[in-house]
């Protein structure tokens, strides 16, 4: 039997490093294949069941009878994190180390960086055109500039830049500017060639922090004290505008996010279905949306994992909704994680 570890002696930090054993431990308990997908899934900053099923039918070649297993295997295992329902991260530490390890990997490297990102671009390109809810949006224009700074950092940094103007000069508040800040830092490894555009946004978020002495120190790097800031042919104002004692007589900015949103709460749920291959799952999720639907055929079977959201009006007014999630051969002693308090799991059973 082959040994699942990958050879890392080539990245760019010690063997020894916590991230670098975390990796060769999952690497050990998943398998080769587990470790291939989870590389290419780095490359996006978010990943979501769709997306992880497309990177590994185009960029990754299994040895398992169950390839799709492996999809569930990655988003439910300690390498990803859920941030919001059915929308996961890996943590910046372990991303950069499984994009080394991609970037190093024989046969792979940078250009199958290149290939992953400009597949990501011309996906989200596609769906953003559908005009999709605000929240999926929001991730389908993260994945998209990613995409874009592999493929093209120049005109990311000009997109990125002329949107921050935007924004600054409308006088937005935390969350908008800080968004796209957060999203070039996110990128700094593909923008490394666009400096200022980074130490600017590095000053944007000392700046949101109250931290001035960092601003500071962003402005000294520029080399642009006290003038406007030219980042891909894009004038921005000098970050020393926004320390407080620059901006005598204008209208202070808001540092706050919640000054700006009223408090809210989150109506939603995850359901996950589980169980043996044609016990019902599909059967289940199709008739919990429609009670009308028509069975599943002999050969609708589920491959990997689908997501679909039900959604119903509760006596406030407002609208709940459940995250339906078909797993689709995969039943509870996957040795996957139990359900949090916002997860139900549901398991049809065949009848003997």
């Amino acid at each position: 039997m082959p040994d699942p570890t990958p050879d890392l002696s080539s990245l760019p930090i010690g063997l020894k490093d916590p991230i670098i054993q975390r990796f060769l431990s999952l690497a050990r308990h998943y398998g080769q294949d587990y470790v291939k997908l989870a590389m290419h899934a780095a490359v996006p900053l978010r990943l979501t069941p769709e997306l992880v099923h497309l990177l590994r039918i185009n960029f990754v070649t299994t040895s398992t009878s169950n390839p799709w297993v492996l999809e569930a295997d990655l988003l439910l295992s300690p390498l990803c994190e859920e941030v919001v329902d059915g929308f996961y991260q890996i943590d910046s530490e372990m991303r950069q180390c499984l994009l080394d390890a991609l970037r190093y990997e024989p046969g792979m490297g940078i250009e199958r960086i290149r290939r992953v990102a400009a597949f990501l671009a011309t996906y989200t390109w596609r769906k953003l055109r559908t005009e999709p809810p605000r929240e999926y949006r929001d991730f389908l224009l993260a994945q998209y500039f990613t995409g874009m700074a592999y493929h093209d950092p120049k005109k990311t940094a000009k997109i990125l830049a002329t949107n921050l103007k935007t924004k600054l000069q409308a006088g937005d508040g935390q969350g908008e500017i800080l968004r796209f800040a957060a999203l070039t830092q996110a990128l700094k490894e593909p923008l490394y060639q666009e400096r200022k555009l980074v130490l600017y946004t590095a000053g944007l978020e000392r700046w949101s922090e109250g931290d001035n002495t960092g601003v500071r120190q962003m402005q000294e790097l520029l080399g642009t004290e006290g003038e406007p800031v030219l980042i891909a042919d894009v004038e921005l104002p000098s970050l020393s505008e926004l320390l407080p004692d620059q901006r005598t007589n204008r209208e202070p900015i808001s540092l706050s996010y919640h000054e700006e949103q009223n408090v809210d709460y989150l109506y939603e749920a995850k359901l996950l279905i589980v169980g043996e291959a044609g016990s019902g799952k599909t059967t289940l999720a199709r008739r919990i949306l429609d009670a009308a639907a028509a069975l599943p055929g002999e050969y609708d079977s589920i491959k990997g994992v689908t997501v679909a959201s039900w959604c119903f009006p509760l006596d406030n007014d407002r609208m709940f909704r459940v995250n339906i999630w078909d797993f689709g051969g995969l039943d509870h002693r996957s040795g996957h994680v139990p359900p949090t308090d916002m997860e139900l799991w549901a398991m049809p059973t065949l009848q003997e």
